[in-house]
């Protein structure tokens, strides 16, 4: 439809006015319309006719009516040829619609004012995005400022450090450190666990340029007031459309207080451990009480027995010298087998142990079979390879573990018409695998999977502590236990680290 006002009569260029998609207006200086095309009735939901009789600044929303007139001014005044300016219509209905306005102010052939070409841009699908995009931003800040973590975030791959959350400047002590790049990471101080400084590098944000996809790191960090703290960094990637790095997070958690839990729980169970393995040994001697009362007197019996012998060889005339000095040999002897299996008794129940020597495994098993004594039914056959002469271990503890489980053999072997029993040793690389076997009953099927486990007994008496002890023995030598089932036989194998050279560090293994 065409329409004309005030008289202007309608041009050539008539039907591009009126038949164009985009919103036109010709406003005279006083703002009011002169004419508008159909566009711009239904960009503001009035007919012509209504729009006709008033003005821009009817339809403006007060917000932006005031710059909109300073604009007018400014291109009255000659100031400008035009002007631009996003601003909001309101329709006839009452809902507010966003225009980019593009007027322009025409002349007449005298230089004066004639009249405005307002252009209208319908921009409400944009001002709703960029209002969702800042709602997302603000929510974004809000969360990045409110979670109890410290965050960092970089370019990449530069690595340069742009910004960063308050929680990261109260975690680590001081200002966010706006590294320039990867090679400035080195202002960052903290250390390993062994003490030693980390490097730049190493830093997770570092890595993650370098391509690593989740890398993360616990250090021990130097807040800014000097002390430390451990702190885990985590880093990950910012990738756009293409999956080009444009981007890098860093999140720091204080874990101080869990670490320091940690290394507390540590000694604890430490602690614990140690009493575990005092209670086993105090629980073995109860065991062995009898045994020893047999064991110490066999050689004093044959002390005594020597000594008498002796002293009827001296009060012959003339006394037998020589076969006296032979009795007094052989009672000394006796006397030194008792002192032998005291002592090894008392260091048990003592818990004198901790301290590691080269020992040789043929005297290491002999002393267990020693304190073992009668107390078994029958003696445990001997293999020991050559490359397994030696091994590094706490003396008294392994004889714990021997003694553990030849008694639990010696206990399953009961009732078989031919019991067999084997302690053996073969070299296994920087290891000496040792093993205690038997052809008794076996384990049963319900306790293979908690055999090692504090309070289980495979042999449905004693405290069901004496595999835990020995599991926790072995793993704190740096080797390790387990059960080997075949159809004739039950055997216990672990492994103890070879002898080593005089001098040499002991490398201890945590349990």
């Amino acid at each position: 439809m065409h329409r004309t006002a005030k008289g202007v009569d309608v041009s050539v260029f008539e039907r591009i006015f009126f038949e164009s998609s985009v919103p036109i207006a010709q406003v005279a200086p006083d703002g009011s319309f002169l004419i508008v095309n159909d566009a711009f009735c239904q960009l503001t939901g009035y007919c012509a006719q209504e729009l006709l009789a008033g003005g821009f600044q009817q339809i403006t929303h007060p917000d932006d009516l005031s710059l909109d007139l300073d604009h007018v001014r400014n291109l009255l005044a000659g100031s400008a040829a035009r002007y631009s300016m996003e601003k909001r219509y309101i329709r006839k209905d009452g809902s507010i619609t966003w225009v980019n306005l593009t007027a322009t102010l025409a002349r007449d052939a005298q230089g004066r004012p004639d009249f405005f070409i307002s252009v209208a841009e319908m921009i409400d699908e944009r001002k709703r995005a960029e209002a969702e995009l800042a709602e997302s931003e603000a929510r974004m800040r809000t969360i990045v400022e409110t979670v109890p973590v410290g965050i960092v975030f970089a370019e990449l791959p530069s690595g340069r450090i742009v910004s960063g959350n308050k929680q990261v400047e109260n975690i680590l002590g001081h200002p966010v450190l706006f590294s320039p790049d990867r090679d400035s990471y080195d202002e960052w101080v903290s250390y390993h666990a062994d003490g030693s400084r980390v490097k730049g590098h190493e830093y997770p944000l570092a890595r993650i340029a370098r391509g690593e996809e989740f890398p993360s790191l616990e250090v021990n960090y130097q807040r800014g007031d000097g002390t430390l703290s451990w702190v885990r960094f985590i880093a990950r990637a910012v990738k756009d459309g293409a999956g080009n790095f444009v981007g890098g997070v860093v999140a720091s958690l204080d874990i101080d207080p869990e670490r320091k839990a940690w290394e507390r729980v540590t000694r604890e169970v430490e602690s614990l451990q140690d009493q575990l393995i005092h209670t086993s040994r105090v629980n073995a001697m109860n065991t062995m009480a009898g045994m020893l009362a047999h064991e110490l007197n066999q050689p004093l019996t044959a002390a005594a027995n020597y000594l008498g012998g002796t002293k009827r060889l001296l009060t012959q005339d003339p006394p037998a010298i020589a076969e006296a000095l032979k009795g007094v040999n052989e009672t000394q002897d006796a006397v030194l087998r008792a002192g032998l299996i005291i002592t090894s008794i008392r260091q048990m129940v003592s818990g004198k142990s901790g301290t590691k020597v080269n020992v040789k495994v043929k005297d290491l098993v002999e002393d267990s079979i020693r304190l073992l004594g009668s107390s078994m039914k029958i003696a445990p056959m001997v293999e020991i390879g050559a490359s397994a002469d030696e091994i590094w271990v706490d003396q008294v503890q392994i004889e714990q573990v021997l003694l553990n489980l030849a008694r639990n053999a010696n206990e399953a072997i009961q009732g078989q018409e031919s019991p067999f029993i084997r302690i053996a040793a073969v070299s296994d690389g920087e290891f000496v695998e040792m093993s205690v076997s038997d052809n008794g009953t076996g384990i049963p099927d319900e306790m293979r999977d908690v055999l090692f486990s504090p309070f289980k007994s495979a042999t449905g008496t004693g405290l069901g502590i004496g595999l835990s002890v020995c599991r926790t023995i072995v793993e704190q030598h740096g080797g390790r236990i387990w059960l080997d089932e075949t159809d004739d036989f039950t055997t216990f194998k672990f492994s103890l680290p070879k002898s080593q050279d005089v001098g040499a560090p002991m490398v201890e293994t945590p349990a």
